[in-house]
């Protein structure tokens, strides 16, 4: 079933505004499972694609064994598309013609797939603040870890 309304707006973004929301969230949990491993199915440009892009990901976090589909979908587009791409560079299309316009369709049909599973993954400048794996710890959460409690309580 659909979920009804507008999309939920993240909470790095309620936080980056200053909205008291962001506060009433509980904090997302880490992923589950270790680092994804490379599917051996996948062909060499995405074989490619994966060995530059999961250390990236681990960097922010979010690369987990979990989201292997996702990540191994993304390099697929990522290879197709450079195909595509490679194959519009030569001369074996003429512009204009039906054949061209098919593999023009093609590679911007594999383009939109891989920024659509890219913005997932937070690999655009805009989506990277919005899929942050976890929140930094507020200015009261700091204190209270950092602060003596045997001050302030008994035992």
């Amino acid at each position: 079933m659909s979920r009804h309304g507008p999309e939920r707006t993240p909470t790095r973004t309620l936080q980056l505004r200053g909205s008291w929301r962001a506060n009433n969230r509980p904090a997302p949990a880490p992923p589950p499972g270790g680092p994804p491993t490379c599917p051996e199915w996948l062909d060499d440009e995405a074989k490619r694609e994966w060995e530059r892009i999961i250390p990236l990901l681990a960097e922010m976090g979010n690369a987990a064994a979990i989201y292997q589909a996702v990540i191994a979908i993304y390099c697929c587009e990522f290879a197709h598309w450079q195909r595509v791409r490679r194959s519009l560079q030569g001369d074996q299309f003429t512009p204009g013609t039906v054949e061209r316009s098919r593999v023009v369709a093609e590679a911007n049909a594999a383009g939109a797939m891989m920024s659509r599973l890219a913005a997932k993954h937070g690999l655009t400048p805009a989506d990277r603040f919005e899929t942050e794996a976890t929140p930094e710890p507020s200015p009261a959460a700091r204190f209270f870890e950092q602060t003596d409690k045997s001050q302030y309580f008994t035992p």
